[in-house]
């Protein structure tokens, strides 16, 4: 019997120390994914995130201090994901130039 794994724990990071570049990629790829990012109880703290793989799950994604954490698998391995980036650009922290070939989101909340 193959003993199993356990993820690899991040330790967390504010997310103005990891590379604005990183962040730009993964924001990029939230907005071609179409995920959809909500506020929960108008609280710009507590947000969920909808899933690109599973249209049934959203991910939670919580700031705390200048950190940004998320439920979502890749953050057991990565100190970002297309989750918080899709966050920082909601609450207007990360700008991401529309190009060309990519149209505007249609709702911006």
């Amino acid at each position: 019997m193959a003993a199993t794994e356990s993820p690899v724990q991040v330790t967390p990071a504010r997310w103005e120390e990891i590379d604005r570049q990183v962040w730009l990629r993964m924001a990029a790829k939230a907005q071609r994914e179409r995920l959809r990012a909500y506020r929960l109880n108008d609280d710009p703290r507590h947000w969920v995130v909808t899933s690109a793989r599973h249209p049934d799950v959203a991910y939670e994604v919580t700031l705390l201090d200048g950190t940004l954490f998320c439920s979502c698998p890749a953050s057991s391995y990565f100190p970002y994901c297309k989750h918080r980036a899709l966050v920082l650009l909601h609450l207007g922290w990360l700008r991401v130039e529309p190009s060309a070939s990519s149209p505007e989101p249609a709702d911006r909340r």
